[in-house]
């Protein structure tokens, strides 16, 4: 969501320490840059950041009224500092409009809230991270949870009305190009009428489906060190994709590159399943 600043200094790898000591804090307008920065003061009153959250990054974009905070747990546990930041949304009136479904979201976002007495839409996503802490005064590199807030005014109908359907979750996908099989586990997110799948172990599938009549999207398959192909979407081929959507999946069809730049345009289908 958002970038986050770092500290200067050479890293002692075995300590973890640096030889400089922590930046000072960077103002430039609405972006705010440093380590355990206070909270804003357009942050609602008594808003639940997670607990020993340090904040990192502040964004206060007047002209969209789009509002990012960037801030790192050390040593966190993201299973856990999702949990109890649901719970605490929840207990001040906050509303799940979309949430993944029981895992960790890797490439989208973790939730999505809506308070209706604020007006306010919170997206949250999370992110396992080594970053730099205070350490008597030095900054000493250590693990944790990256956690990503962007705060967006927004009518509470016309909010629900947007992630009505929406869904994220996991899936699969698979991959015939020319005579090559590919397979994948991965994440489905199907958003605002668009379909998308990325993979998080086997091979790297990518498939994205646009509106229904749209007629835009895109795929890939690949391993490393292997094949690799993306979806002809000019066409240099002269034969354009078909993309396709139902309430389990979604597809394209259609003649694909080879990125090793080998052999000719073939035809290949990329196919996910949610759930």
């Amino acid at each position: 969501m958002v970038v986050v600043a770092g500290c200067g200094g050479q890293v002692d790898s075995t300590s973890g320490a640096t030889n400089d000591p922590c930046p000072e804090t960077i103002a430039d307008g609405g972006i705010v840059d440093g380590i355990d920065l206070a909270a804003p003061d357009w942050l609602p009153d008594g808003f639940p950041i997670p607990e020993n959250l340090s904040i990192r990054h502040i964004n206060h974009d007047t002209e969209s009224g789009s509002r990012l905070i960037t801030g790192f747990v050390p040593d966190g546990d993201q299973a856990v500092i999702l949990t109890a930041f649901r719970d605490d949304l929840g207990g001040d009136g906050f509303e799940m409009l979309l949430t993944a479904d029981g895992f960790i979201p890797v490439f989208n976002v973790a939730f999505v809230a809506l308070s209706e007495e604020l007006g306010l839409l919170v997206t949250v996503d999370v992110t396992g991270e080594e970053l730099p802490v205070k350490a008597d005064g030095n900054c000493q590199w250590r693990e944790g949870i990256l956690v990503g807030m962007r705060f967006e005014e927004a009518d509470p109908d016309a909010a629900r009305e947007l992630y009505a359907g929406s869904l994220l979750t996991q899936g699969t996908a698979s991959a015939r190009v020319g005579d090559q099989d590919f397979a994948a586990e991965g994440e489905c997110f199907v958003h605002d009428d668009t379909h998308s799948f990325i993979a998080t172990s086997g091979a790297r599938i990518s498939l994205l489906v646009g509106p229904a009549d749209s007629g835009f999207g895109f795929a890939s398959a690949d391993v490393p060190d292997g094949a690799g192909f993306a979806l002809d979407v000019v066409p240099i081929s002269g034969v354009d994709p078909v993309f396709g959507a139902s309430p389990s999946g979604f597809f394209v069809d259609g003649m694909f590159i080879d990125a090793n730049g080998d052999r000719a345009p073939m035809a290949g289908r990329v196919e996910a399943t949610c759930g």
